[in-house]
């Protein structure tokens, strides 16, 4: 749920009601909305990545579980570029 949070809060901060929202925003033909649908579902996919690795080593036993801090510093950071055309 925190790392939803994360996700949906972000997406938030550029006014769309959550992740799944901008993600949707792909190949409008809107060059700011595009990158921003682009950006998010491929960070949406690191972070999701991340996050499994870090309970894949939990459960295999090679890493204490972490707290929601300790978890939510190493995600992924999200990552815009805006084309200047």
């Amino acid at each position: 749920a925190a790392v939803q949070a994360v996700l949906d809060a972000e997406a938030q901060k550029l006014n769309y009601d959550n992740c799944l929202s901008v993600c949707s925003y792909i190949d409008t033909g809107v060059a700011k909305f595009d990158a921003e649908g682009k950006a998010f579902r491929a960070w949406r996919s690191a972070v999701w990545a991340k996050g499994y690795e870090i309970l894949d080593a939990v459960l295999a036993g090679s890493r204490e579980i972490p707290t929601e801090e300790e978890l939510l510093s190493e995600l992924p950071k999200l990552t815009i570029v805006y084309s200047t055309n």
